[in-house]
């Protein structure tokens, strides 16, 4: 959202941006559950692979928002996502795709 208002502010024609919308989510497998609050947290290594992406680290959307053993979330203030985890597994990217929508939307 930033970006865009800054090339907005330089005089780019509207018109001619294209925002894109993340569709997935980053994952990692944590090294301690008990780090496993902050955008920080050391990572042993990256996330299962999704039955969509078969990558590792990689959710789709769905897959993310679909998970119901998910034990907190945590808002950011610096980025336009929140972190959610369960366990020693954190994902990143849900409210960025929202918020992205939302700013979309409105351009």
């Amino acid at each position: 959202a930033w970006t865009v208002e800054y090339y907005l502010s330089l005089g780019a024609p509207r018109h001619k941006l294209v925002v894109g919308i993340p569709m997935y989510g980053r994952s990692y497998t944590l090294s301690s559950p008990q780090l496993a609050t902050g955008y920080d947290s050391p990572a042993k290594s990256p996330g299962e692979e999704g039955t969509a992406t078969r990558e590792k680290g990689y959710l789709a959307f769905y897959e993310v928002s679909s998970q119901r053993i998910i034990d907190s979330s945590v808002p950011s203030t610096s980025f336009l996502h929140s972190l959610i985890y369960s366990q020693i597994r954190k994902v990143g990217g849900t409210e960025e795709i929202l918020s992205s929508i939302h700013f979309f939307c409105i351009l």
